[in-house]
């Protein structure tokens, strides 16, 4: 099974977008929707998202979170789809425990998870 994280990042938020990132682990990969505000100069991605080969970026003009979440959805290709916040950090083990509870329970769409600070 495959794991993408899902993150809505809006304006100047992409310069954060590096900072969530693990090394790469094989089945794991991010999607990052970059709303970008009518008013706002977009500049280049930063180098640790540009090079990385397990990130795609998609841009969407205009305002509004759902609208964001929705254009993730639009692009995801995974299968399990993990809905991040772009201030979020996860581990590899807690990515690999997302994972195995979809294995362990192939019925189910949808797995809440609690997160710890």
């Amino acid at each position: 099974m495959t794991l993408q994280l899902l993150i809505c990042t809006f304006n100047d938020g992409i310069k954060r977008i590096p900072d969530l990132l693990l090394p790469p682990i094989d089945g794991v990969e991010y999607l990052v929707s970059w709303q970008q505000a009518d008013d706002f100069t977009p500049h280049e991605l930063p180098e640790e998202i540009a090079d990385r080969s397990d990130v795609e970026v998609t841009t969407l003009p205009g305002l509004g979170l759902s609208r964001n979440r929705n254009n993730c959805f639009l692009h995801a290709s995974a299968d399990i789809c993990l809905i991040c916040d772009d201030d979020c950090r996860y581990t590899p083990e807690g990515l690999r425990a997302v994972i195995h509870a979809f294995e362990q329970n192939p019925d189910l769409d949808i797995i809440t998870f609690v997160a710890k600070n």
